[in-house]
């Protein structure tokens, strides 16, 4: 299953490439259409790629990310399948939005200190959605500290050092998270967006560090 949903996440025999001028942005799994979406790391293009057709869809611009998109680029991206919505981080991580994939519209702009009751991080870098726990991982706007917020409880886990994330966690600032149900991974990107390595949460232990060419076939984002 992980090699039809996610193959670099099997490929634990590639060696570890930062040769690449390629980068990741923001990265979000569409699990009701089986795409795996990035932005390059101005967060200004994105394109997704079709699991299903195993091909990307074209380089857009974030103008064309969703009608009257409100940023003019875009910092982390995580799709929420119950609700069927995205929720959007702009690049400064200050402010959000969330748009409804039903009804086509965006909700208001709001702060970070809006996002949830006693946000533990001023800003936010990155944040990824987990339908199997109910709960938002968000890293703090330089990348190195994360915690949980419990959508049942209301309550913030306490904030961590991102090295304290896993065991043997390769990159001590990361700029990028994206939780793959299908799989029960993380996918974890340096800051800087050359690298980044998957963490599966069945067998506590992370993939190879990869560039950004190995993480699908073709990979079109510079």
């Amino acid at each position: 299953m992980k090699k039809v949903l996610f193959a670099v996440a099997v490929a634990l025999s590639l060696t570890a490439v930062n040769t690449s001028a390629q980068s990741i942005g923001a990265t979000f799994y569409q699990t009701t259409k089986k795409l795996y979406c990035a932005f390059d790391n101005s967060g200004t293009q994105w394109a997704c790629f079709d699991i299903t057709k195993k091909a990307w869809t074209p380089v857009s611009g974030v103008n064309n990310f969703a009608p009257k998109t409100p940023f003019s680029a875009i910092g982390s991206v995580m799709y929420h399948p119950v609700l069927d919505q995205y929720i959007v981080l702009d690049k400064s991580g200050t402010q959000w939005a969330i748009f409804d994939l039903k009804t086509k519209t965006w909700s208001a702009t709001k702060t970070i200190a809006d996002f949830a009751p006693n946000n533990p991080f001023s800003t936010f870098r990155a944040f990824a959605y987990n339908p199997n726990k109910d709960f938002y991982m968000v890293l703090n706007g330089e990348g190195t500290q994360w915690a949980f917020f419990d959508l049942k409880k209301k309550s913030w886990s306490p904030a961590k050092m991102l090295n304290d994330f896993a065991p043997k966690t390769p990159f001590t600032s990361a700029g990028s998270i994206m939780y793959i149900p299908d799989a029960d991974l993380y996918m974890l990107v340096s800051f800087d967006g050359k690298q980044y390595a998957n963490f599966d949460l069945k067998t506590k232990s992370w993939t190879a560090v990869f560039s950004p060419d190995n993480y699908a076939p073709n990979f079109p984002l510079k």
